[in-house]
């Protein structure tokens, strides 16, 4: 298919009448001479079609970049220091009038009771002494085991054991949980590090419920676990 040629001028670039002696657009004159003539231009069907190839590639890359960067902002918000521990949270809150109030508080010791699956122990014992020590024992293996109550009313049982420095004796401090040996201290509300050596390996939690009157851990539970060291 041939193509419209037209009459343009050189100074504007624009249409002109052929044989007019002055551009009616910019008033340039146009000479005796003929105007140039040029070939009505028309966009490169590639370029187009390239374009439009590209389109969905670049909006599943931003869908992509999009989805990451909330993946990566939920976790770090999600792990930021002072949540809630995923054990503790779980956990029964009692009472306001059982909260431990300011003030410091030694761990005292109990005799569990074994009944089948589980170890049990007196849930009014804690109530009492806001933070107790006892064992989980077979015949062939002894664990042994902590039951305290948090500064926002949550039971609490763990591993009664700071593993860095084997220390099994601890206290409540305030709002915070104490070594006995290292004095390294935690939150009592998450287990968050506080000050100390032993920050990163506080009494490690396990799920507990009440029954009874009876605070009760399966035996399966404490056998599952490994020490972090």
């Amino acid at each position: 298919m041939t193509e419209r040629l037209g009459h343009f001028c050189a100074a504007c670039g624009r249409e002109i009448t052929p044989g007019a002696a002055f551009c009616r657009h910019c008033g340039k004159k146009i000479g005796s001479g003929p105007a140039t003539a040029a070939v009505s231009p028309s966009p490169p069907p590639a370029a187009g079609k390239d374009t439009k190839k590209m389109r969905p590639v670049s909006s599943l890359l931003l869908a992509i970049v999009i989805g990451l960067v909330g993946f990566f902002i939920y976790h770090f918000v999600d792990n930021l220091p002072g949540g809630a521990h995923p054990v503790i949270a779980r956990q029964p809150t009692l009472a306001t009038s059982f909260i431990p109030s300011a003030g410091h508080y030694d761990q005292i010791g109990v005799v569990a009771t074994i009944l089948g699956d589980d170890v049990m122990i007196p849930l009014s014992v804690v109530e009492e002494k806001k933070i107790v020590g006892f064992e989980y024992s077979d015949g062939t293996v002894s664990v042994p085991l902590l039951a305290f109550i948090s500064s926002e009313g949550k039971l609490v049982t763990s591993f009664r054991l700071c593993e860095p420095c084997n220390s099994k004796k601890f206290s409540i401090d305030g709002d915070r949980l104490s070594c006995g040996n290292c004095e390294t201290q935690w939150s009592l509300r998450t287990l968050e590090g506080l000050q100390g050596n032993c920050q990163k390996y506080p009494p490690d939690p396990l799920p507990s419920r009440i029954e009874n009157g009876m605070i009760v851990i399966r035996i399966a539970d404490i056998r599952n676990w490994n020490t972090r060291l």
